[in-house]
C-alpha cells in the first residue's frame, strides 16, 4: 500500500508540472503574437497617414494654382478698368497738319501742330551754344463739358530722334501768342509753342501729352520742314 500512494504522488507532481509549463508556454505565445500585431499595427496606421497628408497637400497645391491664376485675371481687368488705358491710353503718331484726340485727367481736347519753323532769336534772345529755337503752332479744341486752363493743355515737348534729347517747351515770350486763360466747351483756341533744342538733327517729333495723365500725340517732321 505504501508503495502505491509514492507511485500516484509522484504521478500528480509530474502532471502538475506538465500543466504549469503548458500554461507559461502559451502565455509566452501569446505575448508574441501581440508584439507582432502592435508592430504590424504601427507601420500600417504611419502609412495611412502619411498618405493623407500628401493627398491633403496635393489638393491645396491644386487649390492655390487656380487661386493665383484667378486673382492675376481680375487684377488685370481692374487696371484696365481704371488705368490710364480706359482714358486713351496710347501714343500716336502724326503729321504736321493732323488732329489727335487726348484723353487726360484735365479734360478731353483735340490737338493739332500746323506748322513749324527754325528761328535765330527770340525777344531778341540767341538759344545756348550748340542750340536752336523752334516755333509751333499750336490749335486746341476743348471736346469736355468743362472749360480747359489752355496754359495747362499747352504743355509739350521736344524730341531730337537723332541724339534722342528732349526739352519741354518754353513758358512764356512777348513776342509770341502765348495760350492763356480758358477755353469754353466746344471752342478752340490758336497760339504758339517755343522750344530750344539741339542742333545737328534731321528728324524731330513734337510731344504733346504725357502718359502720367493722357495719351501721347507725336507729331514728326524734318529739319527741312521746318525751315
Amino acid at each position: 500500500m505504501t508503495i502505491v500512494k509514492q507511485i500516484n504522488w509522484k504521478t500528480i507532481m509530474a502532471g502538475t508540472a506538465l500543466s504549469a509549463m503548458l500554461v507559461l508556454s502559451a502565455c509566452s505565445g501569446g505575448g508574441e503574437e501581440t508584439t507582432e500585431e502592435e508592430l504590424s499595427t504601427d507601420p500600417g496606421t504611419t502609412e495611412d497617414a502619411s498618405t493623407e497628408v500628401d493627398e491633403t497637400a496635393e489638393g491645396n497645391d491644386g487649390d492655390e494654382e487656380s487661386t493665383d491664376d484667378g486673382d492675376v485675371s481680375e487684377n488685370s481687368t481692374d487696371e484696365d478698368e481704371t488705368g490710364l488705358s480706359a482714358r486713351g491710353e496710347g501714343v500716336t503718331e502724326l503729321s504736321l497738319g493732323e488732329t489727335g484726340e487726348l484723353e487726360t485727367t484735365l479734360g478731353t481736347y483735340n490737338a493739332s501742330v500746323t506748322n513749324v519753323e527754325f528761328v535765330e532769336t527770340i525777344d531778341d534772345k540767341e538759344p545756348d551754344e550748340g542750340g536752336r529755337f523752334l516755333i509751333a503752332d499750336v490749335t486746341f479744341e476743348n471736346t469736355s463739358e468743362q472749360p480747359l486752363d489752355s496754359y495747362e493743355i499747352s504743355r509739350a515737348w521736344i524730341i531730337n530722334m537723332d541724339d534722342e534729347s528732349n526739352f519741354e517747351s518754353r513758358d512764356y515770350y512777348t513776342e509770341l501768342d502765348n495760350f492763356e486763360g480758358e477755353i469754353p466747351p466746344g471752342e478752340t483756341m490758336q497760339g504758339q509753342l517755343a522750344f530750344l533744342t539741339t542742333e545737328g538733327g534731321e528728324n524731330y517729333q513734337i510731344q504733346i501729352g504725357l502718359e502720367v495723365y493722357s495719351n501721347e500725340l507725336l507729331w514728326n517732321f524734318t529739319t527741312a520742314e521746318a525751315e
